[in-house]
């Protein structure tokens, strides 16, 4: 019993942390690496739902870590969420 409750913590906390750095990578546009004097406008813009879906899901994990884990556990996953979506917003 003791086992799963530790795969299940360890598959939720891979998740979460998946879905933030999903989020981190998909930040700013794919053609930053040209530097500031070739800008294009992409307006096709597929990073945004892409992070928006990364966001729901590590939001629902955490969720699922509030439920199933320490409170202290699920406390320290929300300053983490806060603290990325504030760095990347």
């Amino acid at each position: 019993m003791k086992a799963v409750r530790v795969l299940i913590r360890v598959f939720l906390y891979g998740i979460f942390v998946f879905c933030l750095l999903t989020y981190t990578f998909m930040q700013g546009s794919e053609y930053d690496w040209m530097g500031p004097d070739y800008v294009i406008e992409d307006n096709s813009n597929d990073r945004g739902p892409i992070r928006f879906l990364a966001v729901a899901i590590a939001l629902f994990t955490q969720f699922l870590i509030y439920v199933s884990c320490s409170r202290k556990e699920a406390a320290m996953t929300v300053v983490l969420l806060a603290v990325v979506v504030g760095v990347y917003w």
